[in-house]
């Protein structure tokens, strides 16, 4: 109930960010989430103790993970979403691989990055080359910090002159560098089988035959309405367009609904356009997940709605899925049914079973109850750590495996060094 509460607050401030502007709204939040952090807090009355004389000692662990998030959410999200890279990340989509196609490097490779790890609990990785947009390079560092709330960018110039005296400056000339070798070998698309191609090779008897396969069980009618628009509903369409925006999925750095073509900035500058038929023309096959899908971000949650076609089915047959199931009325109202409740799925709001709603309110209703749906379904999984717990343990993770300890002489010695090839390290 408490993890629940937190998770309501980061809706609640995240939809009304204008109530932190009272001082004593943000008070009180503070207070509360300091209460979840350390198990109390730090003003009683007239006496105030500082954080490094309390005892933390938190409600529980997963109380104490939604508390930082809720703290993580005031401080990094709130009025600034969306932030410059778009609603599709809260956090840059900088990394090594995109700073180096911009630099001014023929080598690629994490090789021209210096490590460095603060608290256990941050990585930065510095690259000492200017960036290609530029005119006048300088000498230049450009720093990738990788945290719990998420990755962020950041470069730094050295001038000698203010920015309106630089028109007689001496240009930077970067030390040239070694050509690429571009023989990367070959990339091969493996296709993933349920079962071993020596199954293709038995060959079939009457039973098999009689036996209807996969396609046949998926209802082939069902899915061939949506590839032409005149054997879908007028309404159809403009319910489809309510749940997101559409977005190709070689260009999208953000989720796509699989892990494989998800968050992937460097992909996106690979792939060619694609020559898609428009929505109006397919009646919603064409977001099927290969190329295009509906997607919706907020400051807090991301999510793609695929519609099945005759040429991507995977996944309908899923067990335990909650099904939410659209009537239309005569009215031109619609009718809700709930079907498959897991767990407490039948409390989720704002859709209810039986209900009758608007055509105007029923894809954010919908798009509403999914979300609700998939954030309940966490919070009744003991299993489930947020993100900022993820990010921490896997920056212990990589910390741990990379390491180099030195001495403090031999750590300012090879601040001068070049950076070498080879192995990155920490």
């Amino acid at each position: 109930m408490i993890v629940a509460a937190f998770q309501f607050l980061c809706v609640w401030l995240t939809e009304h960010p204008n109530m932190l502007d009272e001082k004593d709204c943000l008070m009180e939040v503070l207070e509360i989430v300091e209460l979840g952090i350390s198990g109390s807090k730090s003003r009683h009355e007239q006496e105030v103790r500082h954080k490094a004389e309390k005892e933390h000692n938190p409600a529980s662990m997963r109380v104490k993970d939604a508390a930082e998030a809720t703290l993580s959410c005031i401080m990094q999200v709130l009025g600034a979403f969306p932030s410059p890279s778009g609603p599709a990340s809260t956090c840059s989509l900088l990394n090594e691989d995109t700073l180096i196609r911009y630099a001014r490097l023929s080598a690629t490779g994490a090789c021209n990055f210096r490590y460095f790890v603060l608290d256990n609990s941050v990585i930065l990785a510095m690259l000492e080359q200017p960036l290609g947009n530029e005119q006048n390079p300088s000498p230049s560092v450009t720093v990738l910090i990788r945290g719990t709330a998420g990755r962020h960018a950041w470069t730094m110039q050295l001038f000698h002159q203010p920015r309106g005296a630089r028109a007689n400056q001496r240009m930077f000339v970067p030390e040239s560098r070694p050509t690429p070798n571009n023989d990367v070998g070959i990339k091969y698309n493996v296709k993933q089988r349920p079962f071993p191609e020596e199954v293709d090779k038995i060959p079939l008897v009457k039973a098999d035959v009689s036996i209807p396969d996969l396609d046949d069980i998926v209802s082939k009618e069902i899915l061939r309405n949506v590839e032409s628009s005149a054997t879908v509903q007028p309404h159809f369409l403009e319910f489809l367009f309510s749940l997101g925006w559409p977005v190709d999925v070689g260009h999208h750095p953000g989720w796509t609904g699989h892990l494989d073509t998800s968050w992937s900035l460097n992909s996106c500058f690979d792939n060619a356009d694609l020559q898609t038929a428009t929505p109006e023309d397919t009646g919603g096959s064409v977001f099927n997940g290969e190329k295009k899908v509906l997607y919706y971000a907020d400051a807090l949650t991301e999510i793609a709605f695929v519609v099945p076609s005759l040429t991507e089915t995977s996944g309908l047959l899923e067990k335990d899925v909650p099904l939410i199931f659209i009537h239309p009325l005569k009215t031109g109202l619609f009718r809700i049914r709930l079907h498959g409740a897991v767990g407490k799925f039948g409390m989720v709001i704002p859709l209810v079973d039986g209900m009758v709603v608007s055509r105007r309110a029923l894809g954010f209703l919908v798009r509403q109850t999914v979300i609700n749906v998939c954030r309940r379904k966490r919070l009744e999984s003991d299993l489930y750590n947020p993100p900022h717990v993820r990010r921490k343990q896997k920056i212990t993770e990589i910390v741990q495996r990379y390491r180099n300890k030195q001495l403090e002489p031999e750590f300012y010695t090879s601040l001068f060094h070049e950076v070498g090839d080879g192995k990155p390290h920490l």
